[in-house]
């Protein structure tokens, strides 16, 4: 693992506040010199060049794609991805490839990463007149079988620190960097078996027959979720149980238990008026509503705005 700093990096970065924060230095193999780094009048560009039959991977929880060769993503932050943009509920700047290393971008920007393209090349002529009708089609037409560029633009920052972590498989990258970003908690084992979300109207009872079913036909399931309905009000949250649908709440929790379920309720960060915790969230709240409610993931000190991202 190698740090390499390009420009003026920011203060506020996510190593400068992450616990236990862990960085030993070895030598690596990737060549750098290979990096061409600038700054623009919109922050800084780094690029880099990744080999064709290079895969690209990571950028955080990514739902709409898996291997991004040859895509561009924009890292934000975003309760309700619908496309293939980057958009995601947990971006993190940090990706890893199948050839044997993985790079991490230590900024809390928004960055735009594009996993491949041509620069300026002399290209021949190759006459090709066949129809595009989808973009599957004129990415197979037009993909380039050659060594491509890498770019990583951060807006407003003039530098950036990156780490380059190498390793004899992806998982052996992927967990250096979970120790280089303070090693995670311990995990136990349902945590990391399989949940069933029960439909949002279903019953305390239809629960209970759902995770009958379950265990009647030896299928594994160690954590039973129940949608937002188990509450009085949900979008915007009460955090109260429903007293129709869930009378029998007290039971229903007690029977899972009895069943060797984990419990998972949803919930979110807006809190309905109904909600016993209105009322106490109120002066820790923003100026503005969501959805006519209190959003606490939002809250003013000494006149100042802050916002912790609660979706």
């Amino acid at each position: 693992m190698k740090k390499i700093t390009f420009g003026t990096p920011e203060k506020i970065v996510p190593s400068n506040y992450c616990q236990g924060f862990h960085y030993e230095e070895t030598e690596v193999a990737f060549d750098i010199s290979k990096f061409q780094f600038k700054t623009t009048q919109r922050g800084c560009l780094l690029e880099f060049p990744i080999a064709y039959e290079e895969q690209i991977f990571g950028f955080g929880l990514q739902l709409k794609g898996f291997n991004h060769k040859n895509h561009k993503l924009a890292l934000r932050a975003n309760s309700d991805p619908v496309a293939y943009s980057g958009d995601s509920h947990a971006p993190v700047p940090f990706f890893v490839t199948n050839k044997g290393y993985g790079i991490y971008f230590d900024t809390a920007r928004y960055i735009e990463v594009c996993c491949g393209y041509g620069k300026n090349k002399d290209r021949i002529p190759v006459e090709d007149n066949s129809i595009i009708a989808t973009a599957e089609d004129l990415y197979r037409k037009n993909g380039l079988k050659e060594t491509t560029i890498m770019s990583v633009e951060i807006p407003v920052a003039k530098g950036v620190d990156i780490y380059i972590i190498e390793g004899d498989s992806i998982t052996d990258i992927v967990a250096q960097y979970n120790m280089l970003s303070g090693g995670g908690c311990e995990v136990p084992e349902w945590g990391l078996g399989v949940m069933y979300r029960c439909y949002a109207k279903n019953t305390g009872d239809q629960v209970m027959a759902m995770a009958d079913y379950f265990r009647d036909n030896d299928i594994p399931c160690d954590i039973i979720g129940l949608e937002p309905g188990w509450q009085s009000s949900s979008y915007s949250c009460s955090y109260l149980w429903d007293p129709e649908r869930f009378p029998n709440y007290r039971e229903v929790v007690e029977y899972l238990k009895k069943k060797d379920y984990h419990i998972n309720l949803w919930e979110h960060a807006f809190v309905n008026a109904t909600s016993p915790l209105y009322k106490k969230l109120h002066d820790l709240s923003g100026d503005y509503e969501v959805w006519k409610v209190n959003h606490p993931g939002l809250w003013h000190e000494a006149g100042k705005g802050y916002f912790c991202g609660a979706s």
